[in-house]
């Protein structure tokens, strides 16, 4: 989950300057979880130590900013958890039978023609929501048949809509 938190802390850097507590109810309002310090700050420091990041000493606080070397760590991310994203769907629909074979298939095709998708923004944030609302799914759902075949008619409806919009670019 480190990787996923290293994006979201980046992305959101990105948008704007923000302080460690910031960072913090950030998390907490995009995942629904409020992280520890002990993981945010341990993080911000590594950020900061790799010169992704920087901060300003504003009183008794530090605000985070991104620099060019963090947004492009931002797009080396985006581009690994694409990778895995694609395993995890592959993973799930092996071990627990949630998304038909031909809707494998078309995600994979999908992937496997992403050079076509180069000029698509990316939409991080959600991204990130529905990477985590996967796994906790997959987590929670293992033998409610009932739940899979609800996140299946889900997934499958916005599967075709993004073909959809595919079409009319």
């Amino acid at each position: 989950m480190k990787g996923y938190l290293k994006l979201l802390v980046l992305s959101k850097l990105k948008k704007n300057p923000m302080t460690g507590t910031d960072i913090m109810n950030m998390i907490e309002e995009t995942l629904g979880k409020k992280p520890s310090s002990g993981s945010v700050y341990p993080l911000l420091k590594e950020l900061t130590n790799y010169q992704f990041i920087f901060f300003k000493e504003d009183g008794n606080s530090k605000i985070y900013y991104i620099n060019k070397k963090g947004e492009n760590l931002i797009l080396d991310l985006i581009k690994e958890k694409e990778t895995a994203l694609v395993t995890l769907i592959h993973v799930l629909t092996h071990a627990q039978g949630i998304f038909s074979e031909n809707y494998e298939n078309a995600i994979l095709a999908i992937q496997s023609e992403k050079n076509k998708f180069d000029n698509v923004m990316y939409n991080v944030d959600i991204w990130i929501k529905m990477t985590s609302l996967l796994i906790v799914l997959g987590e929670k759902n293992k033998e409610n048949v009932e739940n899979r075949n609800v996140v299946r008619n889900i997934l499958e409806d916005t599967y075709s809509k993004l073909k959809e919009v595919i079409k009319e670019e």
